[in-house]
């Protein structure tokens, strides 16, 4: 069902002329800010209620640009209001039937069961101060959008927007960050986002997506060295934003990258060797030129410093990272508490005045040995579902993008061990993503026929024809 252009119309008039008169009457001095971001989001609005899958490209390319738009009367609810509009639109289309191409999945159950945990152990809790039944219903939904709207074709188009617009906030760090020679005096870079630790996640998810890119044979000379450059900047984000386990998650990333090289490069290994190979090559010697020269000596000691303080335990200088592990500790002393059912969510915060650090640790201590293993539950099929598709797919643009995916979902594992973003948006799209690979291959020959018939951005930018997957 299409949105007729005078319903469109009538939407902007209307939205536009209420909002407008809204935020004169209120803002007064700040009104031409909030008017500005009007001007932006009201025809971005009635895009999505043409094409629906242009709002969880927003949702997820406006992640790492949380205080840029913080200013504006409504921007703290900007998202969730880009989402609405999203599922909006989508049930318009589909005539208001919500339904489900893959039916009722290993990764739906276990998401929806661990919502329900969440009301049925601690209700008051989980709908205190902050709802956070809201919050996980809100996720739960991107997850079905994206497994619902992100064909191949459109997450090859997101990738490429991703890999490159998380340059903005990258080139901002250079300037945020001072690096010194211990963790203590060294001003770490945020970006537009809330802390240091979220930064480097959102930049290390940016790194699988060039590093497909940039070891593709299709992809063009021009767009090749444009994603050099927007790898590096995120590289140097990272290192500016001193995120210790960032680092270990980059390092991992690199080493995946090598083992998953064949998956990446989407089959091409087994016609052109030789290419492939200089490919591989170059892309490590701008790594390893990066590492040596780009990255600031200050950088490796801090490191080592973090090695130096694990490795001496409880008589190293107090540092955060031995906060995080006094932390743990009454973390797990909280969860032998209530080892069924939890405290409760946020009842940590409450009683320490600290976030548990860890997003394992914080389920398992608010939700209890059962929530954890729903939580665990639908990320571990989601992880199967995209290591089966990389390894078993006859489909070598499958296996290209699964592989990606599975490196952007072990970037925010691997950072999530101590800090707690199990409510961060970036896993749930990737889990929604892993379960269009479920579907039999006659479900996405079909669902491709409902697409635009219009190139690819992909296509387009790499001038190619694996843009146009479906």
């Amino acid at each position: 069902m299409m949105v007729s252009k005078r319903f469109i119309v009538s939407v902007i008039i209307i939205a536009s002329a209420v909002v407008t008169g809204w935020i004169v009457g209120s803002d007064g001095a700040r009104a031409g800010l909030n008017l500005l971001g009007v001007i932006v989001v009201v025809p971005l609005l009635a895009l999505i209620l043409v094409k629906p899958y242009i709002g969880i490209y927003i949702t997820m390319l406006a992640l790492p640009f949380d205080r840029f738009y913080a200013g504006i009367s409504f921007g703290a609810s900007i998202l969730s209001l880009f989402g609405f509009f999203t599922l909006a639109a989508y049930l318009i289309q589909t005539k208001f039937v919500i339904k489900s191409r893959l039916g009722v999945t290993p990764v739906y159950l276990f998401a929806i069961g661990f919502v329900i945990w969440l009301l049925i152990a601690n209700p008051q809790s989980a709908m205190g101060d902050r709802n956070w039944i809201f919050t996980y219903v809100q996720l739960i939904v991107l997850m079905w959008l994206a497994a619902e709207l992100m064909t191949p074709r459109r997450q090859i188009e997101f990738m490429l927007l991703y890999a490159l617009i998380i340059s903005v906030p990258a080139i901002a760090s250079l300037t945020q960050g001072r690096l010194d020679t211990t963790i203590f005096t060294t001003e770490r870079a945020e970006g537009f986002v809330e802390n240091a630790n979220v930064f480097a996640m959102y930049l290390l998810a940016a790194v699988p997506m060039a590093l497909r890119f940039l070891i593709s044979q299709s992809t063009t000379l021009l767009t090749r060295l444009v994603l050099l450059v927007a790898l590096a900047l995120a590289i140097m984000g990272i290192v500016f934003s001193v995120s210790r386990t960032g680092a270990v998650a980059l390092g991992a990333l690199f080493v995946m990258g090598i083992v998953l090289y064949p998956k990446l490069a989407a089959g091409a290994t087994a016609r052109q060797r030789t290419r492939n190979i200089l490919n591989l090559f170059v892309v490590l010697v701008a790594l390893v030129f990066i590492g040596s020269r780009l990255i600031p000596q200050q950088y490796w000691l801090i490191l080592r410093e973090a090695q130096r303080q694990i490795e001496e335990g409880g008589t190293a200088d107090r540092g955060t990272f031995l906060q995080r592990l006094d932390l743990w500790e009454l973390a797990i002393q909280d969860w032998q508490k209530s080892p069924i059912i939890g405290i409760g969510t946020d009842a940590f915060r409450d009683a320490h005045e600290s976030v548990v650090h860890s997003m394992y640790l914080s389920i398992l201590t608010e939700q209890g040995i059962i929530g954890l293993v729903l939580f665990g539950g639908w990320l571990a099929v989601a992880i199967g579902n995209l290591i089966r598709v990389a390894y078993f797919s006859r489909d070598q643009e499958e296996v290209s993008l699964a592989a990606t995916w599975l490196m952007v979902m072990a970037s925010v594992l691997i950072v999530g061990i101590t800090n707690s973003f199990h409510y961060y948006k970036v896993h749930w799209f990737v889990a929604g993503i892993s379960m269009t690979y479920a579907l039999p291959k006659v479900s996405l020959r079909r669902a491709g026929k409902n697409e635009e018939t219009a190139p690819a951005l992909g296509a387009k930018v790499l001038g190619d024809t694996a843009g146009q997957t479906t």
